[in-house]
């Protein structure tokens, strides 16, 4: 299941603002060749990628803390590129962050379990019921500060390894991988994790992990384990697959969640703040983590979780209101963007999302696109212009689509608005208008007025802006000369257009082919190619574009449609797919 919080990697400049923590600065970062935070250029903030991804524990996808409500993912993890689809470090590996304090957090729990008075078998059972929450994470190998009490308990065996095994620690190869090769003072062993017989779900090892804890004063280990499951609920690793329950109304009926939110009220009180405590066990603070709810659901439910003693009817009541609020702003969204989209003969694009909303109008060939979405968690309404170019569709040979990730170029629509307008009081920190949906219904028509207003003026200066900008002499420039300003460039000028180096690259090439230029479309599919190569891992965009284009032109089908068009839309599409 996905994670529960909002891509809002999507919006230019969250990373600016001041949270306490080491932050990433705004601007450009010229070491990593992609866009982090707002770019102030002559016309405002730049929307192209806001390339700053943060890492998850289990190499999945951009997460965030819910300790910081201005990051979307560790503060610690190193800066990431996006270069195609794979998110790597400066060195282009992976990541690599071992969570430490939940190791610690597994162990004194295992000791607590050992010291109880239970039957062997239900330790055991027990005991690889923690070491598979523990797997959840990107933890090390933490057999060998208790291995005594794991092969005690039948959790772990060891046996004296065959005599000539290289006397080097570490996972043994061939057929057998999963044993462990470990050399002390005695001799050389292996060491395996046995198998389960009688597995128990992890909902029941946390809640039941927090009451033995709790039946042992060790309120600490209470807050931590609920600490860790509420982020990890959060964050989407601990999600229905593995037996947890997923929405408000489901969240509220789990017996399993009751008891463990029962056990977090209960210990409240009785463990200090510890500003020290890893962020993966210190229960969230719940107005900083109701910063980062996305819709009234996700609200609710941080309710219950971070607010153990609010009864589940009045959370049910307030829950029905916010959806009520939020049903209103929607309507009043639709009525006013309607109104003046209709008038300029835009046409919209029915989508099942309902905080996303999408316009279409042909133009000369060109596809025309105007695309809102609301981020409650942000206060904000958002709107991006694109197009889909017409001659970048008879190179891609297709027709128009009404999918927004198709588009060639699109900036945020308040970029191109009068300065009067775009750097008015309405406007937000991120681009786009403040838009509080659960403000007064007197101010939310005061924006949407103002939005109806500035709609006419703002697509008429951005598509303009594009025929102005993407014509014959924007090829008179060369490849490497924008290259060189898209990947070195402090700050990258609004009529570079494309966002990656892929997309440049293939844009001359084709103009070089129409233009019977076929030293220069080769050398820049060269080059393109160079690029993939020198990555250590394709993207799902060179594997499913890339390579195939190559493919086709190097053995002489210089037809060969252009791939899409790589920007941060685009590449985040791919994200979902995988």
């Amino acid at each position: 299941m996905a994670a529960r919080y909002p891509v809002i990697t999507r919006i230019a400049g969250l990373f600016g603002r001041d949270c306490g923590k080491a932050c990433p600065p705004t601007g450009f970062d010229r070491r990593h060749s992609t866009r982090i935070g707002p770019c102030i250029s002559r016309k405002g903030l730049h929307s192209g990628f806001t390339g700053v991804m943060i890492e998850s524990p289990r190499n999945r996808e951009p997460r965030p803390t819910l300790q910081c409500a201005a990051a979307v993912g560790r503060i610690q993890a190193r800066f990431m590129r996006i270069d195609g689809c794979f998110r790597t470090d400066q060195t282009g590996n992976g990541l690599h962050m071992s969570q430490h304090a939940i190791e610690d957090l597994v162990e004194d729990s295992i000791r607590l379990v050992d010291a109880c008075a239970l039957p062997k078998a239900d330790k055991q059972a027990w005991v690889h019921g923690l070491l598979r929450v523990q797997a959840l994470y990107d933890t090390s190998l933490t057999w060998f500060r208790m291995d005594e009490i794991l092969i005690g308990l039948d959790v772990l065996s060891r046996t004296a390894a065959p005599p000539e095994t290289e006397a080097v620690d570490g996972w043994q190869t061939g057929e057998d991988e999963t044993g462990y090769l470990r050399v002390d003072e005695n001799g050389a062993f292996v060491y395996r994790l046995l198998d389960e017989t009688s597995p128990v779900p992890l909902p029941g090892v946390f809640v039941e992990t927090m009451q033995l804890a709790f039946d042992n004063k060790a309120f600490p280990l209470v807050h931590d384990w609920y600490g860790l499951l509420v982020n990890g609920w959060w964050d989407g690793t601990l999600d229905t697959s593995l037996g947890f329950p997923d929405g408000f109304e489901s969240l509220v009926a789990d017996a399993n969640m009751k008891r463990a939110r029962s056990l977090a009220d209960r210990t409240a009180r009785r463990v200090d703040p510890d500003p020290d405590r890893d962020e993966d066990l210190t229960v969230p603070d719940l107005q900083e983590a109701l910063s980062l709810a996305a819709d009234p659901e996700q609200e609710a439910c941080l309710r219950y979780l971070l607010s153990p003693g609010s009864s589940a009817a009045t959370l049910r009541r307030d829950f029905a209101m916010a959806m009520a609020r939020k049903a209103r702003g929607n309507d009043f969204i639709i009525d006013r963007l309607e109104q003046a989209f209709s008038r300029l003969g835009w046409t919209r694009v029915p989508d099942t999302d309902t905080d996303r909303w999408l316009w279409i109008l042909d133009v000369d060939g060109h596809r025309r696109f105007a695309h809102f979405q609301l981020h409650p968690e942000l206060k904000l309404l958002m709107c991006e212009l694109g197009i889909e170019h017409a001659l970048m569709l008879r190179w891609q040979q297709r027709t128009a689509s009404t999918e927004f990730h198709n588009v060639h170029f699109y900036r945020i629509g308040t970029v191109f608005l009068p300065e009067e307008l775009g750097q008015g009081k309405r406007i937000h920190a991120f681009g786009g208008w403040k838009f509080d949906i659960a403000g007064s219904e007197r101010t939310l028509e005061a924006t949407l007025k103002q939005i109806e207003s500035a709609i006419p003026m703002m697509v008429q200066a951005y598509f303009d802006f594009i025929d102005d900008t993407f014509q014959e002499r924007y090829f008179r420039t060369t490849p490497d000369q924008l290259l060189s300003v898209l990947l070195d460039g402090e700050i990258i000028p609004e009529d570079v257009l494309f966002d990656s180096p892929q997309a440049v690259l293939l844009a001359f090439a084709m103009h070089a082919r129409d233009r019977g230029n076929l030293t220069l479309a080769d050398d820049c599919v060269r080059k393109l190619e160079k690029r993939m190569q020198d990555r250590p891992r394709k993207s799902a965009y060179d594997i499913q574009y890339v390579e195939p284009f190559v493919r086709r032109w190097q053995s002489g089908d210089r037809n060969a449609p252009m791939p899409p068009v790589l920007h941060a839309k685009l590449a985040l599409h791919l994200q979902r797919l995988a």
